[in-house]
């Protein structure tokens, strides 16, 4: 699937997102720059996407297909200037990254 395939239909399956509550919030902290939790969040991605490949999805219009391992990494490196998702090739889980350093995890409703 091509960046703008990808891009529509995040847009549109972001619309159809269950969250998914911890401890009463759908947001958690994973830190920005330095204090990124590159760890943390590798282990995050590693226990919620089956798959070893993922879509990443930043800027509103970019996007790419990147290998699971290396997801923390990239996150880190584009949330110094964009919001950043990941999404599993089913298109049907989803970690978001906001630029104040919070994560939320989901799956798109049926």
């Amino acid at each position: 699937m091509g960046t703008p395939s990808i891009q529509s239909a995040t847009r549109k399956l972001a619309k159809s997102v269950d969250w998914i509550r911890s401890d009463g919030h759908e947001w958690s902290f994973v830190g920005l720059s330095q204090e990124f939790e590159e760890a943390e969040v590798q282990r995050r991605v590693d226990g919620f996407f089956p798959g070893e490949r993922l879509y990443l999805v930043f800027g509103g219009r970019d996007s790419a297909e990147v290998p699971r391992a290396q997801a923390a990494h990239l996150v880190k490196e584009l949330l110094l200037v964009r919001e950043v998702s990941l999404w599993d090739l089913g298109l049907g889980r989803t970690l978001q990254f906001n630029r104040m350093g919070l994560c939320k995890a989901g799956t798109v409703r049926n």
